[in-house]
């Protein structure tokens, strides 16, 4: 699995972003740093305005039927871009995208609604990031008291680390879910990490595979765990439901 990111080389009009003559260096380089002749599965990461989306289909396209990638995937980008480069694909009859990455999680549900749509219509999977909105539906910090958004982070973690944790993770919505995940979790005998795990897992309109960021073996066994884990129909309802207040209107999300 590779992303092929902005800023690689020297700057120059072909050293970044996802034109032809870059992703094939990209590409020719990653084989030859991990001694493979093929990628598994080849990301692009977010969509390059710069570079016509047809260029960088045709590439992928090309570097399908040459064996270098089995198959292509797409990170960061919003529903229109997916679904312009979907049918892009479909009308020159090029490989087309089989998996995608959005930021996906219990707390952050409704804001790419639109994006798992287009994903469940294509029959594409799902690989969320931040799946545990940065650790945050773990249930590991507190909440500030009058201000829902902003968390007491203790030292180390990464809401201590990063300025930008409050305005990605963290909202009244946010805490609202946590609530019912540690109460579902409670019932389950189970973590709150594994039942915002299987949360994502037991969506069925597509297939959905968090990517977990664990950082100790502790952390992945316990993420692991999801998979043993089943949640009733009430369960995920009651997370789902979570994101909205008594009158349905949905809980707030900073920005």
């Amino acid at each position: 699995m590779y992303f092929p990111f902005d800023g690689w080389g020297e700057p120059g009009s072909n050293d970044s972003g996802l034109g032809r003559k870059h992703v094939r260096e990209q590409i020719e380089g990653t084989l030859e740093r991990l001694g493979t002749d093929y990628l598994d599965l080849y990301y692009i990461h977010r969509w390059d305005e710069a570079t016509p989306v047809e260029e960088t289909l045709a590439t992928l396209h090309d570097l399908v039927r040459e064996g270098k990638v089995n198959y292509i995937g797409a990170s960061t980008i919003a529903a229109w871009q997916l679904t312009k480069a979907l049918w892009k694909a479909d009308a020159n009859g090029w490989q087309a995208f089989d998996v995608t990455q959005p930021l996906f999680h219990a707390g952050y549900h409704d804001d790419v609604r639109d994006y798992l749509d287009v994903c469940a219509d294509q029959d594409l999977a799902v690989r969320p990031y931040s799946p545990l909105a940065g650790g945050f539906l773990t249930g590991k910090y507190e909440r500030v008291e009058g201000d829902p958004y902003t968390v007491e982070a203790p030292d180390g973690s990464r809401a201590a680390l990063s300025d930008r944790f409050d305005d990605f993770y963290v909202s009244a919505r946010g805490w609202e879910v946590l609530d019912e995940i540690r109460a579902v979790a409670d019932e389950l005998d189970a973590t709150n990490a594994q039942v915002a795990l299987r949360w994502l897992v037991e969506h069925d309109e597509f297939t959905c595979v968090p990517i977990v960021g664990a950082r100790t073996v502790d952390q992945l066994d316990e993420n692991v765990g999801a998979v043993d884990l089943s949640l009733s129909d009430d369960q995920f309802d009651r997370i789902l439901d979570a994101r909205y207040d008594e009158d349905g209107t949905r809980w707030g999300h900073g920005e």
